[in-house]
């Protein structure tokens, strides 16, 4: 019996990852996306060669759910989602006020799933124990949806035309340009996952909007709370399929970690001559990919496994 899932989201880039995704993975085959939407009714997008509507709340409250995904919420949404008894997932920041936990060994409830820089950084520390964490994380367009990708767009074809340049996503031009983030909750929410749900005690993050399309890039030093050598930091990265090492430093770009069909690029490795605790290196990857799969559909069919 084909069993429904509630999706509430906005015609995203990420709604379109996750329902490819969904479509790929075998365990959520007997399981149906209901999208519900602020919008209500009239738009649709594509799943398995057909198109499914938007609905509005009100059209959703009689159902029975699975599970319920959360991409993008309104207000009343969220009020009727703390009435639901299947599990709610979605990020930090799509949960915001809500009274949520950490996705971990918890099923049941509202349970936030690691953002795509914090799913990264669980890759590249495994086992290791790290005392701090410094990073700098460059934000692409994509983040914001596909208006702010066409504003990139629109202002790149402007400037080269020598035409006027304007902005409405964002608060200035983003075209060969780079800038503080807007969302100053944002960096706050990674080191709140960071602490919680990793082995990072303590961490210090600067956020930035860079002018690509999509992809996700993280300058990362980080103490370590022992010693390690090169090569056994390499051996453990190697041996996880998720982990892609960049040949060579000149390969290090999110133009080619977003080909890497998900996986995270891993460059540019340095440690330090007087302390091989002080390790810094690069991370790059396909952001919207990565959440999708390794964090909304992994934590569904975990919770899909163990709640029914």
């Amino acid at each position: 019996m084909t069993q429904s899932i509630a999706v509430f989201a906005e015609d995203s880039l990420l709604l379109e990852a996750l329902l490819e995704a969904w479509q790929e993975t075998d365990s959520l085959q007997a399981y149906t996306p209901v999208l519900i939407s602020k919008e209500g009714s009239g738009n649709s997008c594509l799943f398995r060669n057909k198109a499914i509507a938007f609905h509005d709340l009100a059209e959703c409250k009689q159902k029975t759910f699975a599970l319920a995904m959360v991409l993008a919420a309104d207000e009343e949404a969220k009020q009727w989602l703390q009435t639901l008894d299947c599990p709610v997932i979605g990020s930090a920041n799509a949960l915001a006020d809500l009274d949520y936990e950490y996705f971990s060994d918890q099923e049941k409830g509202l349970l936030a799933v690691l953002q795509s820089p914090s799913i990264a950084l669980q890759h590249v520390l495994g086992a290791l124990e790290c005392a701090h964490a410094s990073a700098t994380v460059l934000m692409p367009a994509s983040y914001f949806g596909k208006p702010a990708v066409e504003e990139l767009a629109s202002q790149t074809v402007n400037l080269l035309n020598a035409k006027a340049v304007t902005a409405s996503v964002f608060q200035q031009q983003l075209s060969f340009n780079v800038f503080p983030f807007a969302e100053k909750s944002f960096s706050t929410v990674l080191q709140q996952e960071w602490r919680k749900a990793l082995p990072v005690s303590r961490s210090h993050i600067n956020v930035l909007q860079a002018p690509v399309f999509h992809g996700m890039a993280l300058q990362l030093n980080l103490e370590l709370s022992k010693a390690y050598t090169l090569a056994q930091l390499l051996d453990q990265w190697r041996a996880n399929q998720a982990i892609a090492i960049a040949d060579a430093d000149e390969d290090c770009s999110v133009m080619n970690a977003v080909q890497l069909d998900g996986a995270i690029q891993l460059g540019c490795v340095q440690l330090d001559e007087e302390s091989s605790q002080q390790l810094s290196l690069w991370l790059a990857f396909d952001d919207v990919q990565l959440f999708a799969r390794q964090g909304l559909i992994s934590a569904a069919e975990l919770l899909l496994k163990h709640h029914l």
